[in-house]
Parts: C-alpha cells; structure tokens; sequence
C-alpha cells in the first residue's frame, strides 16, 4: 500500500470525528493480505473456565521442542497424530490481567484474553464482594482483523457461541470491536446457516446472481441505518459521538466490501449438509451437536471464501453444567469442580476428563480443517486455530503460564511441530502480535498495550 493512500484512510477517519476513538486501528486499517495462493486464516477455539485439573503436568507435553511427545491419559494425548501441525507454548503470561479491576478472574481473564489490554475501572459489573470493574479497554484479535484484512470477504468475521447464555457482560462476551464495544456471538447454528449460506447460495455456493441480490439487499438496510445514525448525531455527546462514528466507519467498510464482487469459491468449497430437525441450542444437554454443526458451518464458510476469520466460543466464563453428555457426568458444575484444592484427586480426576472431552473437541475442528485439500496440503495448513481460555488454573485464577496450542502453519507464516517454552516467561502480548502479523498486519510493532513490551513472540516464525 502506498503513503498517499495510507494518507488517505487517515484523512478519512479523521474526516469523521472519530481519532480519538478510531486511533488503534489505524495501523489495523494499514493491513497487507496474504501472497500465497490460497488465503491465510484465523480461528480462535475458547473454552472457559481455565484448563483445570493437574495444569499444568498433566497438560504440557514431555521432551523437547521437536521430540515432544503427549504421554498416555494426558490432556492433549488425541492431538498426537497432528504433532507436526501443532505449536505447543509454555511460559506466555497473560500479564496484562494484573493490572486490570479484579471483578473476578474469569470475566477479567475475558477482557484481556484477545485484547492484551487491561479492563477499564468502573463499577459497571460486580464480581462478588467489593470487587467490580468496566468493559475491555480496546479491540479483540478477531474484530481488529476483521476490521483489515476481513474487509475482501463476503464477512469480516463470524462469530460463533455454543450455548452462550445470559445478557451482555464480561462473563459473556470476549470479541469487542473496540473499548466497551461487545460483538455478541449467534448462538443458533440455523441462523448462522441461513446467514451464510441461505437462499440460492445453498444450492449454488457462490451463484453471482444470489450474491449479487443479497449485497443489493444488504446495501439499501446499510443506506437507511446510515441516515438514522447521522439524524441522532447531533443529540449525542462527545463520547457517544465518537462510538457512533466507529460505527459508521465500519459500515462504511461493509459497503466496500459488499459492492466489491465475490471471488468463486476454491475446489474445496462443499455445501453445508442440511442441519436437520431444529433443537434447542440453547440445552445443555445439546451442546456436542450445537458445537459439531458450528464447526462444520465454520469449516465451509471458510472453504467457501466467506470469511478468513472465525471465533468459536465454548460457553460462559465460568460455566456452571455438569457436562450431562459425559457416562457418567460430573458430580457437580465444572465451575465448583475447577476451584478444588489440588489435593483433592477425585476432583482432579473429573477435571482431566472434562479437559480431554475438550481437546477432542479441538481435533474435531482440525479434522476438519485437514479434510480440504488445498493444492499440495490442506486448508489446516493456510489455517492457524488458537486454542485458549481465559485462566490457566481456576482455583485460584492463574494468568502466568497459560495453556496455548496452536494448530495450522498459517500459510507459512509459523513453524509448526515444535514445543516452545519461555524462560523468563513472555506477556501474551507477543502472541497476538504474532497472530496479527501472520495474518498480514506486518506493520504492526505490538498488539494491546506496549506497556507489556513490543513485537511478535520469538521463535514462531
């Protein structure tokens, strides 16, 4: 991209009103795609409540960075025949949960998790006690690349929620556009079906006759909510002005994106099956299918060109079922088995059945992933999934060394099959710089505060 049109979209954001408030995503905005032949892709894979039991012995892996191995009954055992995809991290602290208003480690771990950012003080949310805090204090991994490199695709990202439940909160919520801007997941696996590929995109991914009604459909909703906004600007204070005008910005970039024409989808590129008889997807006891057929949904949507980033999010922070769909079930919440003392074996054994439950749920995901050829590899390779959660231990809320995998070479932007472990230990900071870069922010110096320290996390690349 050149100066002058660099010069341009700053001009443009500032032509808005909305520096201030738009300020970090300038170099968002700055964004390079990838070169390659098929696009670089991101999905982050969350499971709350922190990876709990023996974490983190019967979690790391055994050896060394290229001869790891995952000993038998470990957490991680079924990932072992993607050992050469996979990248293992040790020592990666969460450090920016430190310095964040304590309203209880899970709904902290969710503010700063994909932001890097510590939460904004307040008295907004109550975390038990005295303790309470405010929102995120900046924009999550996925909004800020759907905001730049998501831009050339039918969705900047999608968003998805298994059994997500309650009203907007940080025990809910971990994808923010930008400070104290939640983007609520679709929890409804059928929605997310007919949103993507509803219509006559279902019996003709990618039909330009379908695609082309739909963008004018979208494009004419667009042009009356731009009026609405603009006609309440003037009644709005300056804080509240500044949100609007992100807003309009990113409407602005989905019109952009909506006019530009839909590329045909790759020979990977399968319709979805239909989804069936609809279930309530809400039910606890429903969440291996409602979790089965988001992954697939999102597996296609980015075969099909739809979108390049998708995040999945596994339930609440914490979660309080009992995973019903387990012989047998736990004996009580997840959430009251996470905060046993570590003493406490026949909890320790229940939590490393529910995390291993888990991690088959990841390699689900790139089975998937590995299922689409991709010229001499498959989409895994163009891919990288990030499996994270918002603690390392729960029963006492651990930020330090927390429980990274990261799956998928990205396009050869990382060295996968290795085992990595920090000594000092890294802020998690580096890692989504990282992430960031891979995906073509390569301009970007950090992501989140630079108060944790600048640029990607070493050895990745």
């Amino acid at each position: 991209m050149t100066s002058r049109a660099i010069l341009k979209r700053r001009q443009f954001l500032q032509g808005f009103g909305g520096a201030a408030a738009l300020a970090p995503f300038i170099p968002l905005m700055e964004a390079r795609g990838a070169t390659s032949g098929y696009p670089r892709r991101l999905v982050i894979f969350y499971t709350n409540t922190g990876m709990t039991g023996r974490y983190p012995g019967n979690w790391k892996p055994a050896g060394g960075q290229t001869d790891f191995t995952f000993p038998a009954g470990s957490i991680l055992e079924t990932l072992a025949p993607y050992k050469d995809k996979l990248i293992v991290l040790q020592g990666v602290d969460m450090t920016s949960f430190k310095d964040s208003p304590q309203m209880g480690g899970h709904p902290t771990g969710n503010l700063n998790m994909l932001t890097g950012i510590p939460g904004l003080a307040g008295t907004q949310f109550n975390g038990g006690g005295n303790e309470s805090g405010g929102w995120n204090g900046g924009a999550s991994l996925d909004q800020a690349l759907a905001q730049s490199v998501g831009k050339d695709t039918p969705f900047a990202s999608l968003l998805l929620g298994v059994a997500v439940k309650g009203s907007a909160s940080p025990h809910t919520r971990m994808s923010f556009s930008g400070p104290s801007m939640p983007v609520p997941p679709e929890n409804s696996p059928y929605a997310l079906f007919n949103r993507v590929f509803g219509g006559g995109i279902t019996g003709s991914v990618g039909d330009p006759k379908v695609l082309e009604r739909l963008r004018a459909e979208q494009r004419s909703v667009l042009d009356v909510v731009n009026q609405d906004l603009n006609a309440v600007r003037g009644k709005l204070g300056a804080g509240g002005k500044q949100k609007l005008d992100a807003h309009l910005t990113a409407l602005r970039a989905v019109e952009t994106r909506l006019s530009q024409p839909t590329p045909p989808p790759g020979a990977g590129c399968q319709k979805p099956a239909p989804l069936g008889t609809p279930i309530d997807v809400m039910s606890e006891n429903n969440i291996p299918l409602v979790g089965e057929m988001h992954m697939k949904l999102a597996a296609a949507a980015l075969a099909c060109g739809q979108t390049k980033i998708v995040t999945l999010q596994w339930g609440n922070a914490p979660t309080g079922h009992r995973m019903p769909w387990l012989t047998p079930q736990l004996s009580t919440s997840w959430h009251s088995l996470s905060h046993a003392a570590t003493t406490d074996l026949a909890a320790q054994n229940e939590l490393d059945r529910a995390a291993r439950w888990l991690a088959g749920q990841y390699r689900a995901f790139l089975d998937l992933l590995k299922a689409v050829p991709e010229g001499s590899g498959t989409m895994l390779d163009n891919t990288t999934v990030l499996w994270c959660t918002e603690n390392a231990r729960s029963n006492n809320h651990d930020w330090r060394n927390m429980p990274y995998v990261l799956a998928g070479g990205m396009g050869g932007a990382f060295r996968t099959g290795r085992y990595l472990s920090f000594t000092p230990s890294v802020p998690h900071n580096r890692l989504l710089t990282s992430l960031a870069q891979g995906m073509g922010m390569t301009s970007l110096a950090t992501f989140g505060s630079p108060n944790y320290g600048t640029g990607p996390l070493a050895g990745l690349a």
